[in-house]
């Protein structure tokens, strides 16, 4: 999950593998936020050692925040729900919420809505050329049917 998440950064974000576009200056600000916190604080007995490791085995801003948040779905890996959960919720001041917050509402929804659009552009390749109106909103159907499921194989028969 960690590299897949590394992956994911490239292709949405294209930025180093940072987890916000290079002008999308809000996002940007909200995660510098969170990561100067961790950065603070990582000492702290209640941090995670898998975020821990972002700042003892890595020099420089930019690829701690890059490895930052990956430690997210890598923490849910390792220690599945429950466990990765009470280990967030116990960070202090609330950040470790705040990072999944992060993660889960921009991060992952970006990720998402970009690999639906790459799944639809690449269903619309196989559409003959000629096809009107009507005939295109239904197969626009057929592919927002067929794509909410990440792991859907899309194929219009």
């Amino acid at each position: 999950m960690h590299e897949i998440c590394h992956a994911a950064c490239d292709i949405v974000f294209t930025n180093n593998s940072l987890p916000y576009g290079a002008d999308d200056y809000a996002s940007k600000k909200i995660f510098h936020d969170i990561f100067v916190y961790f950065q603070k604080n990582y000492n702290n007995k209640d941090i995670p050692d898998v975020i821990k490791d972002v700042f003892e085995a890595y020099k420089g801003e930019e690829i701690q925040k890059a490895e930052l948040i990956v430690r997210i779905p890598q923490l849910f890996t390792r220690h599945g729900y429950d466990e990765a959960m009470s280990k967030l919720e116990l960070i202090p001041d609330g950040m470790g919420l705040e990072l999944l917050k992060f993660y889960e509402e921009y991060f992952l929804k970006k990720v998402t809505d970009k690999f639906e659009l790459m799944k639809k552009e690449e269903l619309k390749k196989y559409l003959p050329q000629n096809v009107n109106a009507q005939e295109m909103y239904y197969a626009d159907s057929i592919i927002a049917e067929r794509s909410t499921n990440v792991d859907t194989c899309c194929t219009i028969s």
